[in-house]
């Protein structure tokens, strides 16, 4: 029997179902700094905070390379890829307080399905419900997210 090409994948989609391009990650959120206490019983405490953060592209399941092309169409390059960046906050602390900042990002985050079709658009594989989270960039190039003061009395 000749090969046909009838039962190989050519071609790759992510058929989406759902898309939220801002969604608040909860389950990400992370300390930045430690407690900067302020002993002081009169005066507020406003010190400058240089912290840095990683970030990672990723799916719910292990893409193979074969379905990255189908993911790099939606996405675009770099959707498996961790990066860090380096921030600047200013934080003030009242007297007799201790605060912290905490970061939360915003991911992109897409529901769909990966279906490979042959040359002749025939369904040939399907892999359901992959969910793919992205972080959503502002223009210069760092995540946007939301710092968060935690202060506590000391």
């Amino acid at each position: 029997m000749a090969d046909t090409g009838l039962d190989f994948v050519s071609k790759r989609k992510l058929i989406q179902s759902s898309y939220s391009p801002s969604q608040l990650q909860v389950n990400q959120k992370s300390d930045v700094t430690d407690y900067i206490k302020n002993k002081s019983k009169t005066t507020t405490v406003t010190q400058t905070v240089g912290w840095s953060k990683s970030f990672t592209w990723s799916a719910n399941m292990t893409i193979s390379l074969k379905w990255s092309d189908a993911i790099t169409q939606v996405l675009g390059d770099g959707w498996s890829t961790s990066d860090t960046y380096t921030y600047t906050s200013s934080l003030t602390v009242k007297p007799g307080y201790q605060a912290k900042l905490q970061f939360t990002p915003f991911y992109k985050v897409i529901t769909g399905d990966l279906v490979g079709y042959n040359y002749v658009d025939t369904v040939l594989e399907r892999l359901r419900n992959v969910t793919i989270k992205t972080p959503v960039k502002l223009a210069g190039g760092k995540v946007q997210g939301v710092i968060t003061v935690v202060e506590t009395k000391l």
